[in-house]
């Protein structure tokens, strides 16, 4: 096993050492005991993690806390994705309401394992109320839209765009990129971003 294979592989078990069982099995069974062909397969083992993530969430977490969830972004959220730094997908919400916010990081955590990012902004005026704002990006944003694309509405196209381009970037490691590749990310950003225009 080479070098670079057992940084790796060693990098792909540090991430999966706090994931439930059946997914460090699922990483060693596709890893292999001497590491080979680990260059070939990282895609398909990050792609049954996440999957299996997916799957655990969508039945431990319930029903209501995804639809709440749901209902909380489509109302008071945003889809977006951003290129620098670096392509990813960004999930948020803000709300005046510091129990909201903490409603949507607990299930936030329940569903991928992270709370997401937390933002406050104190206005100075004491007649307005704190802004809260939930952030969560790139692969946790892709697992926590997975879970609640089916209870969205007024955002599932917005959602359905993102774990597209999300999925892309998670499994091209490719640099610089490709010609075909970055027309088919600036494609369904540019779909993301007329949603939301459309949305405004």
């Amino acid at each position: 096993m080479s070098r670079h294979d057992a940084e790796v592989r060693t990098k792909i078990k540090a991430r999966l050492r706090d994931r439930p069982k059946q997914l460090l099995l699922i990483s060693e069974a596709r890893i292999g005991a001497d590491g080979k062909n680990i260059r070939a397969n990282w895609k398909v083992i990050v792609a049954e993690e996440i999957e299996a993530i997916v799957r655990s969430a969508s039945k431990g977490v319930g029903k209501a806390r995804l639809g709440w969830l749901a209902g909380i972004i489509d109302g008071e959220g945003w889809i977006t994705a951003l290129t620098n730094p670096g392509w990813h997908v960004r999930l948020g919400v803000a709300n005046t309401d510091e129990r909201i916010i903490m409603a949507v990081m607990d299930i936030s955590h329940a569903i991928c394992g992270s709370q997401g990012n937390l933002r406050v902004e104190i206005r100075e005026n004491s007649k307005w109320k704190n802004r809260f704002d939930w952030l969560v990006s790139s692969r946790n944003a892709l697992i926590v839209l997975k879970v609640i694309e089916p209870f969205l509405i007024a955002k599932r196209e917005q959602a359905q765009l993102a774990i597209l381009l999300q999925e892309r970037i998670t499994f091209s490691k490719a640099k610089p990129l490709s010609e075909d590749e970055h027309g088919n990310r600036a494609v369904l950003l540019d779909g993301l971003h007329r949603l939301n225009k459309r949305g405004e």
